[in-house]
């Protein structure tokens, strides 16, 4: 799977049967990311698709160097269940 930033539309997605998968951010000054929403249309849905678009989007943030807010409900259980990207996380924003 391919996850690109689209920073036009401020999210990073990918493209899958022909139905795009994304998750939503708002950038904050520092270099930190608010990750706000992850949608995955139902036409993939139940297939790992969101799973693995955190994973990817989360490798390509550390890449980029952005830190991360996880707003998301969908991220913040995944967080919950690795330490893998505890690098990444920002101290909470005042």
């Amino acid at each position: 799977m391919q996850v690109i930033q689209n920073k036009e539309a401020s999210r990073f997605e990918t493209s899958i049967d022909g139905e795009t998968a994304f998750i939503e951010y708002v950038e904050k000054p520092g270099a930190v990311l608010l990750l706000t929403h992850t949608c995955v249309p139902r036409q993939i849905a139940g297939r790992g698709v969101g799973t693995k678009l955190v994973v990817e989007t989360l490798e390509l943030i550390r890449r980029l160097e952005f830190k991360i807010v996880p707003l998301c409900p969908f991220i913040v259980a995944y967080l919950k269940k690795t330490n893998d990207f505890q690098d990444i996380i920002a101290p909470k924003l005042h």
